[in-house]
Formats: C-alpha cells, structure tokens, sequence
C-alpha cells in the first residue's frame, strides 16, 4: 500500500520537478553574473516552484483515490490515505534541492552531506517510532514530518552559506493552504460515491 502511494507521489517529479530543473541547473549559475546576484530572481523562481508543487501536490492526493478506485482492487483502496503525506514530503524534498545552491557556489558541499545523513537519522527514528502503532499511513506522515525538518534545516544552513534571498514565510502560507485541501479532501470526500466524490473534487481545485 505504501508503495502504490509513493508510487503516485513520485508524479511530481515527472509532471513538475524534472522540467524544471533541467532548466534550471545552468540558468541559476547565470543569474549571479547580475549586479543583484540574481536574488530577485531566485526569491521569485523559489515561490513559483513551490506554488507549482503545492498546487500539484493538491490534485494528486484529491483525486488519487478516484484512479485507485478505478484501476485497482478493493484491497489497495486504503493506499490513497497515505497519498498526501507522501505527495507533499516531496515537495518539500524538491524545495530542499533547490537551496542546494548555496551550498554548492559557496564551495560548502559538506552540508549536504550532512543534511542526508540528518536525514537518514531522522528517517529511522520516525519510521520505528510510527510504524508499529499507525502502519503504513504513519510512515507516511513520519516521511512527511522528516522532509519538514530537514527543509527548515536546509534553508537554516543555506541562509549562512549563501543568501539567495529566498523567504520561506511567504510559500508557508500557501503550502499550508494546500495541505488542508489535499488532508481533508482526500479524507472527507474519499467516502462519497465515486462521481459525486470525483465532482467535489475538482470543484475543490478549481477553487483552490
């Protein structure tokens, strides 16, 4: 089940994060040849991409459950709870990337070493703290509250390696905004008829 979940989850690296970065791994080197640094741009770049995450993030867990539904037998239908947790700890995983930067033009790559085996850590003691107690869904949200932390000490870390700029406040507001749609749609509307389920849904999105 938590493999059909990661499954979906791993979407946005296919629909959003890959595009991007490709793109986005020669240009930001660029940007510093600006009599600004290019933080304008970074701090902008940062917002879009994350709002791009968010949003995607928001129609994978609201309509996970309808394809499960769909495509899959009545035993994997419970995999669709684990969907939003998983969804949005990769978001915050690529958000962590991001900030990678400043870590690498300021020639301090032992950080990143440092946040992966934080990390790995992090991982372990979540995973044995949740999984006997909450199953797969809670090393769903023991994922998720690892890609959190470790996002706060990315951009704690970055901020001192190199500033880009980067305001985290501002994409909090509307990543708190998404996970509320995606964590109480997929569990409010998930039990519906599959049509009704399916057009709440999307008015859901249309709103958000």
């Amino acid at each position: 089940l938590y493999d059909l979940a990661g499954r979906f989850a791993a979407l946005i690296g296919v629909l959003v994060w890959v595009p991007f970065n490709q793109w986005w791994q020669t240009e930001r080197f660029s940007l510093l040849r600006n009599d600004d640094g290019g933080k304008p741009v970074f701090r902008a770049v940062f917002t879009l991409i994350s709002a791009m995450l968010v949003f995607v993030c928001c129609g994978i867990s609201l309509f996970a459950d309808v394809v499960i539904k769909i495509m899959a037998a009545p035993e994997f239908y419970p995999a669709s709870q684990a969907v939003p947790a998983l969804t949005f700890a990769v978001a915050f995983e690529r958000m962590s990337t991001f900030q990678n930067f400043s870590f690498f033009v300021s020639e301090k790559t032992k950080f990143v070493a440092v946040i992966k085996y934080a990390s790995a850590f992090g991982l372990s003691i979540a995973y044995f703290a949740a999984i006997p107690v909450f199953g797969f869904v809670g090393a769903a949200y023991a994922t998720l509250t690892v890609a959190i932390a470790i996002f706060g000490l990315t951009n704690y870390l970055a901020i001192r390696a190199f500033d880009t700029s980067i305001r985290v406040i501002r994409v909090g507001k509307f990543v708190v905004i998404g996970a509320i749609v995606s964590i109480g749609g997929n569990y409010l509307l998930s039990s519906l008829p599959l049509v009704t389920s399916l057009l709440l849904k999307s008015a859901l999105m249309l709103v958000t």
